[in-house]
């Protein structure tokens, strides 16, 4: 009985087969026909099978094996599998990265390699790229255990943030030298 149609089926066996992994017990038919409908009415759905399992008893829950890609991100927060703390690292990459590569673009813009701005842009885009790179592996090593969760793709961001904080130190000291040119001290002060 399916809601409100009644099922009948009809095979050449049957035996019955208990799932090694969760211990639910099936009633495995084989090479038979399945009828479902309407007792009374002609619209009956009729389906031939080689195997056709029917649970009999529900075992132990197995682990979540939904596709990390495709669960929410506070199922990801709550989760401790590595696949899934890869996955929500991934994501949250995509908004650190959001906040850093700008700001690495703007300082890279302040450096002066004289007239041939095409250094900077072959350094920005260089430097996207191993960034990128770095994520994608960090996140492949913490899926496979190699790197642990805590580590994760985070020491790609301390290292981009390093450079970033080099950049304005740089900066920041060429522009006080500059500064310091343009307006020399007095003769005799400090």
């Amino acid at each position: 009985h399916e809601e409100n149609r009644f099922g009948v089926l009809s095979s050449s066996s049957a035996r019955f087969h208990q799932d090694k992994d969760t211990d639910s017990r099936y009633v495995m038919f084989e090479n038979g026909h399945r009828y479902l409908g309407k007792p009374g009415k002609v619209d009956y759905q009729i389906t031939n099978f080689r195997k056709y399992a029917v649970l009999l008893d529900q075992g132990k829950i197995v682990a979540d094996n939904r596709d990390p890609q495709t669960v929410h991100s506070f199922d990801l927060i709550e989760s401790d599998d590595p696949g899934w703390k890869a996955e929500l690292q991934w994501r949250t990459s995509f908004v650190i990265a959001t906040l850093l590569l700008p700001l690495f673009a703007v300082l890279l813009n302040k450096l002066s390699f004289g007239d041939n701005r095409y250094v900077l842009m072959i350094i920005g885009i260089l430097t996207y790229f191993i960034y990128s790179n770095l994520i994608s592996i960090s996140k492949t090593l913490v899926m496979k255990q190699i790197v642990p969760p805590y580590m994760g793709v985070w020491w790609v961001h301390i290292v981009l943030l390093l450079v970033i904080l080099m950049l304005f130190r740089l900066h920041f000291s060429a522009h006080r030298r500059a500064k310091h040119a343009a307006y020399p001290p007095p003769p005799g002060a400090g």
